[in-house]
């Protein structure tokens, strides 16, 4: 396999076809997508780029060493693997989703001694190509990762423009909130990894030492909002609204509330007010979500899911 230049001179790809030579010149369309990982981030992306970015399934390749959740994935038309290695050698990827919990690269930070051992079982080969990393790994900075990947002895020989992000589970739908470490619009995100990622959420810049607080509130805080959209629901059905219409009216009411925000760039006790009406309807209700503490509440479950979260990234000993 022939290596690389500083400057990003390759030799020809596989196949007899020429590859892309530098960074920001591959299109999105031409990409071959690794995916290590088989958890349900991954699916949820898998599942967004195939339904809403027009991937072709066969052109994604998934590793999983333990082989769980693959055949889902080959069910989609995936190509699989239970060597993480596949992705960079034998399946020759472009675009790598990294998404494996943070316990998995400290681990091998510890192990290595002086050198982090391989995230890989080898580190990855010097690719006759660019390779764009986008990790979803918790609690561990891009460099942390690339660390595991990469060759320390040549270091130079790779070309590799890597991001963190985050990308919460509505990806599924082309809904998803998309985090990334640098402002989307930038010479610093690579049209190819813009198109692929815009295409199953809303861009949103957030620095890389801000990111877990991001995943809090922007992944973990998904499940919550399901939970209060839930909560209305049960409230109106109480009430003898029926199922279907008590939840079609609790979803449609938190996106009213979340694009009346967006839209006005007021803060939520500020439109609060305005829906609130003296000795109305909405502050009697609003006075028992204050006495009940659910406030507090909420905010206590963003805590949880962030400590939870680090708990994660720095459990090397297989206990999660």
């Amino acid at each position: 396999m022939s290596t690389r230049s500083k400057k990003g001179a390759s030799a020809g790809g596989g196949g007899g076809g020429s590859r892309h030579r530098k960074l920001g010149q591959l299109k999105a369309e031409d990409a071959k997508i690794g995916i290590i990982g088989a958890g349900k981030i991954a699916d949820a992306v898998v599942q967004g780029m195939i339904n809403y970015g027009k991937v072709q399934a066969n052109r994604i390749h998934v590793s999983e060493p333990s082989g769980r959740n693959l055949d889902n994935f080959k069910n989609y038309g995936c190509q699989v693997t239970k060597r993480n290695i596949d992705i960079f050698g034998r399946f020759d990827c472009d675009i790598i989703f990294v998404c494996v919990h943070g316990s998995v690269v400290r681990k091998c930070h510890q192990n290595g001694g002086l050198r982090p051992s391989a995230l890989c079982t080898n580190y990855v080969p010097y690719m006759r190509h660019p390779l764009y990393l986008i990790s979803l790994v918790s609690g561990t900075t891009v460099e942390q990762l690339k660390q595991t990947l990469v060759n320390p002895d040549h270091p130079d020989k790779y070309v590799i423009e890597a991001h963190r992000v985050m990308i919460n589970s509505a990806a599924m739908y082309g809904l998803g909130l998309v985090a990334i470490d640098c402002e989307p619009d930038s010479k610093k995100l690579s049209s190819c990894v813009r198109d692929i990622l815009s295409s199953i959420g809303k861009l949103e810049f957030v620095p890389e030492n801000q990111m877990d607080a991001a995943c809090a509130i922007g992944g973990s805080g998904l499940a919550f909002s399901y939970f209060f959209i839930s909560a209305l629901s049960d409230g109106a059905l109480k009430m003898g609204l029926s199922r279907p219409m008590a939840l079609r009216f609790a979803a449609k009411t938190l996106q009213c509330a979340a694009q009346t925000q967006l839209e006005s760039g007021k803060h939520p006790s500020e439109l609060k007010d305005d829906v609130c009406a003296p000795s109305g309807a909405a502050v009697y209700g609003v006075h028992v979500l204050n006495k009940a503490d659910v406030a507090s509440g909420i905010s206590a479950a963003i805590e949880a899911a962030h400590k939870r979260a680090s708990e994660l990234a720095e459990a090397t000993d297989g206990k999660r």
